[in-house]
Protein backbone atom coordinates (compact mmCIF):
# COMPACT_ATOMS: atom_id res chain seq x y z
CA UNK A 1 0.00 0.00 0.00
CA UNK A 2 1.26 3.68 -0.88
CA UNK A 3 1.51 5.82 1.77
CA UNK A 4 2.73 9.51 1.59
CA UNK A 5 2.83 12.19 4.25
CA UNK A 6 0.39 15.06 4.37
CA UNK A 7 2.42 18.65 3.32
CA UNK A 8 1.88 20.48 6.34
CA UNK A 9 1.10 24.27 6.38
CA UNK A 10 2.12 25.91 9.50
CA UNK A 11 4.78 28.75 10.28
CA UNK A 12 8.52 27.54 11.09
CA UNK A 13 9.35 27.30 14.21
CA UNK A 14 11.99 29.57 16.10
CA UNK A 15 14.63 27.11 15.25
CA UNK A 16 13.53 27.24 11.58
CA UNK A 17 13.58 31.01 11.80
CA UNK A 18 17.21 30.63 13.13
CA UNK A 19 17.84 28.64 9.81
CA UNK A 20 16.45 31.01 7.69
CA UNK A 21 18.57 33.83 9.42
CA UNK A 22 21.51 31.80 8.85
CA UNK A 23 23.76 31.92 5.29
CA UNK A 24 22.79 28.92 3.41
CA UNK A 25 24.74 28.73 0.40
CA UNK A 26 22.58 26.22 -1.43
CA UNK A 27 21.91 25.12 -5.08
CA UNK A 28 18.85 22.45 -4.34
CA UNK A 29 17.34 21.13 -1.44
CA UNK A 30 16.85 16.82 -1.63
CA UNK A 31 14.04 15.56 0.20
CA UNK A 32 14.16 11.76 1.21
CA UNK A 33 10.72 10.00 2.51
CA UNK A 34 10.91 6.33 3.41
CA UNK A 35 7.41 4.36 4.89
CA UNK A 36 8.46 0.93 6.16
CA UNK A 37 6.66 -1.14 9.37
CA UNK A 38 8.49 -1.89 12.37
CA UNK A 39 8.91 -5.48 13.88
CA UNK A 40 6.08 -7.05 15.19
CA UNK A 41 7.52 -7.43 18.34
CA UNK A 42 6.53 -3.84 18.57
CA UNK A 43 2.60 -4.05 17.93
CA UNK A 44 0.65 -2.65 15.14
CA UNK A 45 3.59 0.31 14.31
CA UNK A 46 5.71 1.89 11.62
CA UNK A 47 7.97 4.42 11.27
CA UNK A 48 8.39 6.96 8.56
CA UNK A 49 11.25 8.99 7.78
CA UNK A 50 12.50 12.65 6.37
CA UNK A 51 15.76 13.86 5.44
CA UNK A 52 16.35 16.91 4.10
CA UNK A 53 20.19 17.55 2.31
CA UNK A 54 21.45 20.65 1.38
CA UNK A 55 23.53 20.82 -1.44
CA UNK A 56 26.07 23.33 -2.29
CA UNK A 57 26.29 25.48 -5.24
CA UNK A 58 28.77 24.07 -7.03
CA UNK A 59 27.39 20.86 -7.19
CA UNK A 60 24.18 21.30 -9.87
CA UNK A 61 20.90 18.54 -10.70
CA UNK A 62 21.31 17.09 -13.43
CA UNK A 63 25.05 19.27 -14.63
CA UNK A 64 27.90 16.93 -15.82
CA UNK A 65 31.15 18.37 -14.11
CA UNK A 66 34.09 16.77 -12.93
CA UNK A 67 33.05 14.59 -10.25
CA UNK A 68 29.24 13.06 -10.77
CA UNK A 69 27.47 11.53 -7.37
CA UNK A 70 24.07 10.66 -7.03
CA UNK A 71 21.87 11.83 -4.37
CA UNK A 72 18.56 10.24 -2.89
CA UNK A 73 17.91 9.21 -6.70
CA UNK A 74 19.00 12.48 -7.71
CA UNK A 75 22.49 13.11 -9.89
CA UNK A 76 24.73 16.06 -9.47
CA UNK A 77 28.09 17.35 -11.24
CA UNK A 78 30.27 19.09 -8.66
CA UNK A 79 33.19 21.41 -10.14
CA UNK A 80 35.23 19.74 -7.24
CA UNK A 81 37.36 16.55 -7.17
CA UNK A 82 36.24 15.90 -3.31
CA UNK A 83 33.04 17.43 -2.56
CA UNK A 84 33.42 16.34 0.95
CA UNK A 85 31.25 18.69 1.85
CA UNK A 86 29.08 19.58 -0.73
CA UNK A 87 26.27 17.99 0.68
CA UNK A 88 24.68 19.07 4.38
CA UNK A 89 21.94 17.12 6.26
CA UNK A 90 19.46 19.88 7.56
CA UNK A 91 17.21 17.80 9.50
CA UNK A 92 16.21 13.97 9.58
CA UNK A 93 13.21 12.70 11.47
CA UNK A 94 11.40 9.63 12.07
CA UNK A 95 7.36 9.81 13.22
CA UNK A 96 5.99 6.68 14.20
CA UNK A 97 2.59 5.74 13.71
CA UNK A 98 -0.37 3.69 14.27
CA UNK A 99 -0.71 1.06 11.34
CA UNK A 100 -4.25 1.06 11.56
CA UNK A 101 -5.34 4.63 11.87
CA UNK A 102 -1.85 6.12 10.00
CA UNK A 103 -1.72 8.66 12.28
CA UNK A 104 1.53 9.67 13.75
CA UNK A 105 1.95 8.70 17.51
CA UNK A 106 5.83 9.92 18.31
CA UNK A 107 8.33 11.80 16.61
CA UNK A 108 11.61 11.38 17.13
CA UNK A 109 13.81 14.41 15.67
CA UNK A 110 17.64 13.20 15.28
CA UNK A 111 20.68 15.82 15.63
CA UNK A 112 21.87 17.12 12.37
CA UNK A 113 25.37 17.01 13.43
CA UNK A 114 25.62 13.76 14.34
CA UNK A 115 25.98 11.84 11.51
CA UNK A 116 29.19 13.38 10.41
CA UNK A 117 29.99 14.27 7.08
CA UNK A 118 28.87 12.29 3.75
CA UNK A 119 31.48 9.49 2.76
CA UNK A 120 31.59 11.20 -1.34
CA UNK A 121 33.39 7.75 -2.73
CA UNK A 122 29.90 6.24 -1.91
CA UNK A 123 27.62 8.50 -4.28
CA UNK A 124 29.04 7.29 -7.14
CA UNK A 125 25.97 7.42 -10.03
CA UNK A 126 25.39 3.67 -11.12
CA UNK A 127 23.88 2.53 -14.35
CA UNK A 128 20.93 5.07 -15.83
CA UNK A 129 21.23 6.70 -12.68
CA UNK A 130 19.58 3.83 -10.66
CA UNK A 131 21.49 4.14 -7.57
CA UNK A 132 19.96 6.04 -4.60
CA UNK A 133 22.89 6.85 -1.82
CA UNK A 134 23.05 8.34 1.26
CA UNK A 135 26.04 7.25 3.26
CA UNK A 136 27.39 9.30 6.16
CA UNK A 137 30.35 7.61 8.36
CA UNK A 138 27.89 7.59 10.90
CA UNK A 139 24.56 6.81 13.14
CA UNK A 140 22.54 9.53 14.49
CA UNK A 141 22.39 9.97 17.96
CA UNK A 142 19.97 8.37 20.57
CA UNK A 143 16.62 9.81 20.89
CA UNK A 144 13.85 7.78 23.33
CA UNK A 145 10.50 7.61 22.36
CA UNK A 146 7.78 7.68 24.90
CA UNK A 147 5.47 5.09 23.88
CA UNK A 148 5.04 1.71 25.72
CA UNK A 149 5.03 -0.77 22.68
CA UNK A 150 3.21 -4.36 22.88
CA UNK A 151 6.22 -6.09 24.28
CA UNK A 152 5.62 -3.47 27.49
CA UNK A 153 8.96 -1.99 26.74
CA UNK A 154 10.45 1.23 25.53
CA UNK A 155 12.83 1.84 22.88
CA UNK A 156 15.57 4.17 22.38
CA UNK A 157 16.31 4.64 18.88
CA UNK A 158 19.50 5.53 16.28
CA UNK A 159 19.10 6.54 12.40
CA UNK A 160 21.52 5.24 9.84
CA UNK A 161 22.15 6.49 6.64
CA UNK A 162 24.02 2.96 5.21
CA UNK A 163 22.93 4.08 1.56
CA UNK A 164 19.85 3.62 -0.31
CA UNK A 165 17.30 3.40 2.45
CA UNK A 166 17.90 4.52 6.43
CA UNK A 167 17.55 1.90 8.96
CA UNK A 168 16.17 2.50 12.27
CA UNK A 169 18.33 0.91 15.29
CA UNK A 170 16.83 0.11 18.27
CA UNK A 171 17.55 -0.80 22.13
CA UNK A 172 15.45 -0.45 25.18
CA UNK A 173 15.56 2.39 26.88
CA UNK A 174 17.61 2.35 30.27
CA UNK A 175 19.82 -0.28 28.70
CA UNK A 176 23.76 -0.11 29.41
CA UNK A 177 25.11 1.81 26.85
CA UNK A 178 27.54 -1.51 25.66
CA UNK A 179 24.31 -2.77 24.79
CA UNK A 180 24.01 -3.03 20.86
CA UNK A 181 21.03 -1.72 18.68
CA UNK A 182 19.21 -3.64 16.72
CA UNK A 183 18.78 -2.85 13.17
CA UNK A 184 15.06 -2.93 12.00
CA UNK A 185 15.04 -4.82 8.67
CA UNK A 186 11.25 -4.52 7.47
CA UNK A 187 10.93 -3.64 4.10
CA UNK A 188 10.85 -0.15 2.75
CA UNK A 189 7.17 0.28 1.88
CA UNK A 190 7.23 3.72 0.15
CA UNK A 191 10.28 6.01 -0.66
CA UNK A 192 9.64 9.33 -2.48
CA UNK A 193 12.66 11.55 -3.61
CA UNK A 194 12.13 15.45 -4.21
CA UNK A 195 14.58 18.21 -5.14
CA UNK A 196 13.88 21.62 -4.58
CA UNK A 197 16.01 24.29 -6.45
CA UNK A 198 14.08 27.67 -5.24
CA UNK A 199 12.42 27.83 -1.74
CA UNK A 200 14.67 28.18 1.40
CA UNK A 201 15.84 25.77 3.78
CA UNK A 202 13.48 26.89 6.46
CA UNK A 203 10.76 26.26 4.12
CA UNK A 204 11.43 23.11 3.44
CA UNK A 205 11.97 22.07 6.49
CA UNK A 206 8.89 23.32 7.83
CA UNK A 207 6.81 21.87 4.90
CA UNK A 208 8.33 18.43 5.38
CA UNK A 209 8.11 18.40 9.50
CA UNK A 210 6.26 15.61 10.92
CA UNK A 211 3.70 16.33 14.38
CA UNK A 212 2.07 14.15 16.23
CA UNK A 213 -1.09 13.93 14.84
CA UNK A 214 0.12 14.42 11.55
CA UNK A 215 -2.24 11.36 9.10
CA UNK A 216 -0.08 9.34 7.10
CA UNK A 217 -2.83 7.92 4.07
CA UNK A 218 -3.15 5.82 1.30
CA UNK A 219 -3.50 7.13 -2.34
CA UNK A 220 -6.96 6.72 -3.33
CA UNK A 221 -7.78 4.77 -6.47
CA UNK A 222 -8.30 6.86 -9.67
CA UNK A 223 -11.98 6.89 -8.97
CA UNK A 224 -12.03 7.43 -5.18
CA UNK A 225 -9.54 10.62 -5.75
CA UNK A 226 -11.78 12.07 -8.83
CA UNK A 227 -14.75 11.97 -5.93
CA UNK A 228 -12.20 13.53 -3.15
CA UNK A 229 -11.19 16.27 -6.30
CA UNK A 230 -14.88 17.21 -6.40
CA UNK A 231 -15.84 17.61 -2.72
CA UNK A 232 -12.62 19.47 -2.74
CA UNK A 233 -14.11 22.03 -5.43
CA UNK A 234 -17.52 22.16 -3.96
CA UNK A 235 -16.09 22.77 -0.16
CA UNK A 236 -13.69 25.41 -2.06
CA UNK A 237 -16.55 27.50 -3.63
CA UNK A 238 -18.48 27.01 -0.18
CA UNK A 239 -15.35 28.44 2.08
CA UNK A 240 -15.19 31.21 -0.59
CA UNK A 241 -19.14 32.47 -0.34
CA UNK A 242 -18.72 32.61 3.38
CA UNK A 243 -15.71 34.79 3.09
CA UNK A 244 -16.63 36.59 -0.02
CA UNK A 245 -14.01 35.77 -1.88
CA UNK A 246 -14.82 35.75 -6.16
CA UNK A 247 -15.13 31.85 -7.56
CA UNK A 248 -12.30 32.82 -9.99
CA UNK A 249 -10.09 35.42 -10.73
CA UNK A 250 -11.32 37.86 -13.86
CA UNK A 251 -10.04 37.23 -16.88
CA UNK A 252 -7.08 38.91 -17.77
Amino acid sequence: MIKHVRPLARAATLGLAALALAPLASAAIVTGNWDPKLPSSFGNYGWTATVNVSVDPACAVGTQALTIVNLLGFSFGCNTATPTTAFRILSAEVGIYNYSTNVIVDVLRFNRNSFGEFIVGELQLGPNGSIMSLVTPADSDIQGSSIVFADGFRYDFRLDLPGADPKLKYRRDNASFLTPFTTATEPVTERRFVVDTTSTAAQVVAATRLEIGQTIFAVPEPGSLALALLALGAAGVAARRRIGLPRALPAA
